[in-house]
């Protein structure tokens, strides 16, 4: 079992960070987004159990629409990843740790990239000398995330329709219909069949002779990612990595694996469970010590 080495304060500070959540959405979003936002708040202050469950079922979840951060950048999602916005913009989920905040001129690659809404926010900090690399394999979501490339003109970003994982070939990728994200794990939902590549391969591809910045959300396939990624690893050309886990063993795993490739590691639990039930325990990955 993994302790995490720091946790983000509760109580009054939780309280804090969803008022400036819910301030973000109601400023930035357009009036769609506004008025099922408030509605999806008056569900949950009425105690609704299962509330994304009952979001889906009256068709609010696949709602799309455009977002705008305090940056000005103009970001079009679906509603179910309004909660991708508190993960990122509010809670700064995956720059957490001092060594950790996005820098002008670093490549990033953003593994489960979804409509990008970290890829977003990295291509803003790496700026144009920099380079964001994403990789989604789902088709709306990806759709969304190349339109958000389209429109920025200003983003140094490469969207892929691909997945990343230990091993290429065709793969089955599960959907959830609830929530967002898939998986090459997940059983629930509908599947589709996807192609999938070793960020080994792509750096050879891409010529990528570093990496400054890998952050990974594939909710469950970690060490698929972390397995196709090994030679990089061992060769220390990825800087940094922050693992956003779905458990605590594979947290475990992860936090192996990049120990032994000479990584020193923090876990972080970052995103509140009263959202989910369960913690995301985050790993964040560096070769600053050395």
């Amino acid at each position: 079992m993994v302790a995490p080495t720091r946790i983000t304060q509760t109580g009054l500070t939780r309280l804090t960070e969803f008022a400036s959540f819910a301030l973000d959405i109601l400023r930035g979003g357009e009036l769609k987004f506004k008025i099922l936002f408030l509605f999806s708040m008056c569900l949950a202050a009425f105690g609704l159990k299962n509330l994304f469950v009952n979001l889906n079922r009256l068709g609010i979840l696949d709602e799309t629409g455009v977002w705008r951060s305090r940056d000005g950048t103009s970001i079009t999602t679906d509603f179910k990843s309004i909660i991708v916005i508190y993960e990122i913009y509010t809670l700064n989920c995956y720059e957490a740790l001092p060594d950790f905040h996005l820098e002008a001129g670093w490549t990033v690659v953003d593994a489960g990239a979804s409509v990008g809404l970290f890829t977003a926010k990295a291509a803003r900090a790496v700026g144009p000398a920099g380079r964001v690399i994403s990789y989604e394999p789902e088709p709306v979501s990806f759709e969304m995330l190349c339109q958000n490339v389209r429109k920025n003109t200003d983003w140094n970003a490469e969207p892929f329709s691909l997945a990343l994982g230990a091993s290429s070939g065709i793969r089955r990728f599960g959907m959830r219909t609830t929530t967002v994200g898939g998986s090459l794990f997940l059983d629930e939902g509908r599947a589709l069949s996807v192609r999938v590549v070793t960020l080994d391969s792509e750096a050879t591809r891409l010529r990528l002779s570093k990496i400054d910045y890998l952050k990974v959300d594939v909710e469950g396939a970690e060490m698929e990612v972390l397995n196709g990624s090994r030679e990089m690893l061992e060769d220390r050309k990825i800087a940094r990595v922050v693992v956003e886990t779905h458990g605590e063993s594979l947290a475990s795993e992860a936090k192996e694996l990049l120990e032994s490739f000479g990584y020193r590691v923090e876990v972080v639990n970052v995103f509140p469970a009263f959202f989910t039930g369960h913690p995301f325990p985050t790993l964040y990955a560096s070769l600053s010590h050395l």
